[in-house]
């Protein structure tokens, strides 16, 4: 049963997200505000997966008899590389089948707005990028802002 919740959870969201895109009419603060919930979840999950994953990896290998462990090191990182291709290049055709070109100009982390103008929308997405970084590891060095253009 819980499957089939999930399983029309995800095709309602999808169908909301399609009719939604297609009403059009939508100002950027509003597709901000509406992406932001959104846009959280991925970066958190991107931000954990690594920090859970690795250390499981290396205490079960490094458990392992040597030789018996370097070789399943060896097929575990041939098959983490074919698979990060595949869904980057996966990411990357499904992103240019969806977007248009003058679309994906217009999500870029550039605006139009004067600095004296910018709407509280970028701040507040801006600070929550901040709160959950993409990345863990580099964190502490790199931070999101929106880039305003004079």
């Amino acid at each position: 049963a819980s499957t089939l919740v999930l399983l029309l959870s995800i095709l309602t969201g999808v169908a909301a997200g399609v009719l939604l895109r297609y009403i059009g009419g939508w100002r950027q603060e509003q597709v901000i505000w509406f992406s932001l919930p959104g846009d959280l979840f991925m970066r958190l999950l991107t931000c954990l997966s690594m920090p859970l994953v690795l250390p499981k990896l290396v205490t079960a290998i490094g458990s392992m008899d040597p030789k018996t462990g370097g070789k399943i090191l060896f097929k575990v990182l041939i098959f983490y590389g074919i698979l990060n291709i595949i869904i980057e290049t996966t990411g990357v055709l499904v992103f240019f089948a969806i977007n248009s070109s003058e679309e994906s100009a217009s999500r870029s982390n550039t605006t139009g707005y004067q600095e004296s103008s910018l709407p509280l929308s970028f701040a507040v997405r801006d600070l929550m990028f901040n709160l959950v970084p993409e990345n863990l590891f580099t964190a502490p060095f790199l931070r999101y802002q929106t880039r305003v253009i004079e």
